[in-house]
């Protein structure tokens, strides 16, 4: 017997002994309706499914008040939702707090944390400006634990149009020294409030300090296959449009450093052939070895050059546009990640 059934057993067990008492207390009362409270509680505390409830009320001559159970569950359903807004606000408050202390004191800059990824910078000499730990700002953080660190620039990408975040290392090693004060293992970025861009990751050694001058470097290969990956999204989205046509637009991308997904609009699957000819023309844009170029612009005169958006993203009045073969009509996309910088180094398709 495997452990999943013996758990569905002691699942089974405990509830049609709950049901038990429960039906034979209803008698007592002369009651011959199981409420759809006592059968929400029997479904969420020891996971006795509703049809198995209502079955083996049946067979003892009592029904299920049903519209109850399923208002119990909405109730239930919308406790969970207010409860995890009330969470992520408190959080916020905190964070907007403190950033703002740090803003008024010049820590930060006005605008927030300077955002260096597109200086093809892949480590940035710094300092700790805040230092987080279960949400709330602490002074210093010790070896083993998480910790989510704020530096007044950074050249670490935080996830975003699909691209995954940059992953690495903050570390403060004096020349002086043989090895680092301490350092912090960068496992995952985020941004929980407009400026602010916190490095979460662990103290893997030493303990840091609000304050503390600091070296904030990224995984550089890792960095390089997502980069790859990515350039090679645009790449697949030009070759996609070349077969199938310009009512192809992207749906939704993961660009991770191992891997690209793609998801796209089209009303039918594709064939063998098509499949073949897109590979051939992604390839072939790869073996012509186009520069990828960037520039910024407004968002109306990129539309009005003829440049792909993302309908479903929101942008700002200035944005990015990477290309590479415009003049040739290949690929022209609003895009805020990184990229190679040239075709050919993406590789075989």
């Amino acid at each position: 017997i495997t452990e999943e059934e013996e758990r569905f057993h002691r699942t089974l067990v405990n509830g049609l002994r709950i049901l038990d008492n429960l039906m034979a207390k209803m008698r007592e009362e002369g009651r011959t309706e199981v409420t759809g409270k006592d059968a929400f509680f029997l479904w969420d505390t020891y996971g006795f499914p509703l049809d198995l409830t209502r079955d083996v009320a049946q067979d003892n001559g009592f029904t299920i008040d049903e519209i109850g159970f399923r208002a119990a569950l909405a109730e239930q359903k919308q406790r969970s939702q207010d409860t995890a807004v009330e969470v992520a606000a408190a959080e916020v408050a905190v964070y907007a707090e403190h950033f703002a202390r740090l803003r008024d004191a010049g820590v930060v800059e006005p605008a927030g944390v300077r955002y260096r990824i597109y200086e093809n910078l892949s480590e940035a000499d710094t300092t700790v400006a805040a230092l987080f730990v279960d949400g709330e700002p602490v002074e210093e953080a010790n070896s083993g634990q998480p910790v989510e660190v704020l530096l007044p620039e950074t050249v670490f990408y935080v996830e975003a149009g699909g691209q995954m975040s940059d992953t690495g290392e903050i570390y403060y090693w004096p020349e002086n020294l043989n090895e680092p004060v301490w350092s912090i293992q960068v496992t995952d970025m985020r941004r929980p409030i407009p400026g602010m861009i916190l490095h979460v990751g662990t103290v893997t050694a030493g303990t840091v300090k609000v304050g503390d001058p600091a070296e904030a470097a990224i995984d550089t290969d890792r960095r390089w296959d997502i980069m790859r990956n990515h350039t090679g999204t645009h790449v697949l989205h030009a070759a996609l449009r070349n077969r199938l046509g310009a009512h192809v637009h992207q749906a939704g991308s993961l660009v991770a450093p191992e891997r690209l997904r793609f998801d796209f609009t089209h009303g039918q699957s594709l064939s063998d052939e098509d499949v073949a000819e897109i590979e051939r023309f992604a390839n072939a844009i790869i073996l012509e070895n186009y520069p990828v170029n960037t520039r910024w612009t407004t968002y109306n005169q990129a539309i009005s050059e003829g440049v792909t958006a993302l309908f479903t993203e929101k942008y700002g009045d200035e944005v990015r546009v990477v290309s590479f073969g415009e003049e040739q009509g290949v690929s022209a996309e609003l895009c805020g990640g990184t990229h190679v910088d040239a075709t050919a180094e993406i590789g075989n398709f």
